[in-house]
């Protein structure tokens, strides 16, 4: 056997494993609008989740009067255009939808508002502005 289909033919369990690990990743919830909410929150923690993982980018620990619940703001690279920035202790006034994201609940964040500084994540309808592959019956209030 010639060395180069040695090599190809040793690479196609990695391909194969590889391959396996991509079609595990679940795809991203859907906005619901029947379970949005809007509220004050307080953050009490910032992280960013790695490009492997369902909902990459950034994710917050906020505090309500009565819960302490995620939030996922959207991907680094979209928030980051609009240089908002979120701190440990910053009170914002939070609209989203509440999700179930491998059993554990999740907000997906529409809006948040800090001061006189609103970030608009997604459209009414719950549909990403990140996202240019919308449908064409989606409506957008652009």
């Amino acid at each position: 056997m010639k060395p180069f289909a040695i090599f190809a033919s040793s690479l196609l369990p990695v391909v194969m494993v590889f391959g396996a690990e991509t079609l595990k990743k679940a795809p991203a919830p859907a906005y619901n609008l029947a379970t949005e909410l809007h509220m004050m929150v307080t953050i009490e923690g910032v992280r960013k989740v790695p490009k492997d993982e369902i909902l990459d980018g950034i994710h917050l620990t906020v505090k309500s009067k009565n819960d302490v619940f995620d939030v996922y703001v959207g991907p680094a690279t979209f928030v980051n255009i609009f240089d908002f920035t979120f701190e440990k202790g910053d009170e914002i006034e939070l609209t989203g939808s509440r999700v179930k994201v491998q059993g554990e609940d999740l907000v997906l964040a529409r809006e948040i508002r800090r001061g006189r500084v609103t970030l608009i994540l997604r459209d009414k309808t719950g549909w990403p502005n990140w996202d240019w592959n919308r449908p064409p019956d989606s409506t957008s209030d652009r």
